[in-house]
């Protein structure tokens, strides 16, 4: 029988008031997440490299302060995600003024048709064939 107490890979939580410093280490290959100069975790950048990209901007914004984060910025990184090719087809459907807030595929099942699109302006759902996408890797 498994033995709650061990067989997690953490356990518990860390008083805020007891963290002095919060560092990310990158190198070639992976991301060191310490606290107080002890390693919390370690992501391997090869496999995890946009995951790790958020989570070291989730770092930096809470040791700045600064943990609002802008529909603009939002719009950047789902644009940055995008496949280029699809993401100028969803260009195509927005206005001049207009950015994008969420984008989805698949929600029923991997070979879903539709793809739900939410702006600053509007909700879009989509049909592949519309957009000329005929893969479900695009994103």
């Amino acid at each position: 029988m498994k033995d709650p107490e061990t067989d997690n890979l953490f356990k518990g939580k860390i008083d805020g008031k007891k963290i002095q410093e919060l560092k990310v280490k990158q190198d070639a290959d992976k991301m060191t997440v310490q606290i107080n100069s002890v390693d919390l975790f370690v992501m391997d950048i090869k496999y995890h490299s946009d995951d790790l990209a958020n989570f070291k901007g989730y770092i930096d914004r809470l040791t700045t302060g600064h943990l609002k984060i802008e529909d603009k910025e939002i719009s950047k990184a789902i644009e940055k995600r995008l496949d280029k090719k699809l993401y100028n087809r969803i260009k195509g459907f927005l206005y001049e003024d207009e950015y994008l807030l969420y984008v989805a595929w698949g929600l029923d099942s991997l070979s879903a048709r539709d793809y739900v699109i939410c702006t600053n302006q509007q909700l879009m759902i989509i049909n592949r064939e519309v957009l000329y996408i005929r893969t479900n890797k695009t994103l």
